[in-house]
């Protein structure tokens, strides 16, 4: 039985145990890849199917989940899911969307964004070759010692969303990836360095070989990395780490955060958080690019969002609870999902950016999650290049960097070599009088 049919039959199954309201979220996921360990093939297949089903009762929800296909076992679901709602408080944001906030052009959308590669499928044979071409890609340069993993992998998904309002989704995806692993010396001097590529159609994604040479360069670069002194001085994050900065700014404008006043930024709607005229937003609707979407979870259309225009925060991303809860407009970002996160390029290159830094510090990799947001205040485990005299010179790693978000914000600075095949697409990042601490 297909999972829309499946769908409907809970919301069906739902209204005769008494909801009045209910959601339906599920995906059934095809995927199967080649794993290559130290010469050693291991194929892997899965197949999934999972529900996700909100039942409302007056203003009482509850939200249950199941991978069964069977009617008596979706029936006892739905009548879980009725009980459980029944037993909760009431919630005066408990409601499902209406049609005015409904995407109006699905069908038009979904060709559009071509989020489904109808080609032929690859073979687990064809997948194997593309593991050992990334082996060989590795292992071609010298001064690797061994490669840590490759893999070649293929996804096909099948997502649907249902609401006892007259919501339906239907959406088909596919994702294919090739990812290596390559180490450089041995025992304290090891050295890692790794590349992974997702892209929804095959022609769009680099060859193995492209990527096993990206990943055994970031390995060798990284040869003799040691711990430097620290201070205070600019910091220079690359397009391998700026992501991850960036993505900070989202947890802080999320809105259940704000109203929760669980941010630093809570004040800040409105106000220039970025002294430079740095541009961000939320791009949801660029073709075969993987965080692309019609709408999110609460069925709520997916739009253009601009979040940040010449320094100025103009938006919270909002889920329908968390709009009703601020009383603002519902920005389409439920469940906490964005789209593909572009970062406008600046004016200079990465070598311009950092041409007038007597010492400073280039970071590749942040280790952890050490952002609290109430405060903004952030501390990481960095590795990367020691820059000195505006040039990048040694590897580095073991170091810590720390600041508060606010202050990088607002010193913050922009090169022009973002990657647009990334669905956090974020140039090289420069900013000023960061704590960095390593060993003498």
């Amino acid at each position: 039985m297909e999972i829309c049919d499946i769908g409907k039959m809970l919301l069906s199954a739902a209204k005769k145990h008494g909801a009045t309201g209910a959601r339906v979220i599920a995906g059934e996921e095809h995927s199967y890849g080649v794993v290559l360990e130290q010469g050693n093939v291991r194929p892997e297949i899965t197949h999934s199917r999972w529900f996700t089903f909100a039942v409302h009762v007056g203003l009482r929800t509850a939200t249950v989940a199941t991978t069964t296909s069977s009617l008596a076992g979706l029936d006892r679901l739905a009548q879980k899911g009725v009980e459980m709602a029944r037993a909760s408080s009431d919630d005066p944001y408990a409601f499902l969307s209406n049609e005015s906030l409904w995407q109006k052009n699905i069908d038009g959308l979904r060709t559009y964004l071509d989020l489904y590669d109808r080609s032929p499928r690859p073979t687990l044979a064809e997948l194997e070759d593309s593991a050992r071409a990334l082996e060989d890609a590795v292992l071609s340069q010298e001064g690797i010692t061994r490669i840590e993993g490759a893999v070649s992998a293929a996804v096909y998904r099948h997502d649907i969303l249902l609401t006892s309002a007259g919501f339906e989704f239907e959406g088909e995806a596919t994702s294919y990836m090739h990812g290596a692993g390559a180490v450089a010396g041995d025992g304290e001097a090891m050295v890692e360095g790794s590349k992974i590529e997702t892209t929804t159609h095959r022609t769009n994604l680099r060859t193995p070989e492209q990527i096993g040479l990206i990943a055994a360069k970031r390995a060798l670069a990284r040869r003799g990395a040691c711990s430097v002194s620290g201070g205070r001085m600019p910091v220079v994050f690359d397009i391998l780490s700026s992501p991850q900065i960036i993505s900070a700014l989202f947890s802080a404008i999320s809105g259940e955060n704000v109203y929760s006043e669980n941010t630093f930024l809570k004040e800040f709607l409105g106000k220039r958080i970025c002294n430079e005229p740095i541009q961000i937003a939320d791009h949801p609707h660029l073709p075969r690019m993987n965080k692309s979407r019609i709408c999110d979870e609460d069925g709520v259309a997916s739009r253009y969002t601009p979040i940040v225009v010449d320094g100025v925060l103009k938006t919270w991303l909002t889920s329908l609870k968390s709009a009703a809860k601020l009383g603002v407009v519902c920005t389409g970002h439920g469940g906490g999902q964005t789209g593909n996160i572009i970062v406008d390029n600046g004016d200079l290159s990465r070598d311009e950016l950092i041409e007038d830094i007597p010492r400073g510090l280039l970071v590749t990799h942040l280790l952890g999650r050490g952002v609290d947001l109430p405060t903004g205040d952030y501390s990481f485990g960095a590795a990367g290049f020691l820059i000195e005299n505006g040039k990048v010179s040694r590897p580095v790693d073991e170091m810590t960097i720390a600041g508060n978000l606010l202050d990088l914000f607002r010193t913050m600075r922009v090169a022009n070599d973002r990657d647009m095949r990334e669905a956090v697409s974020v140039p090289s990042i420069r900013v000023e009088d960061v704590t960095v601490a390593g060993k003498s």
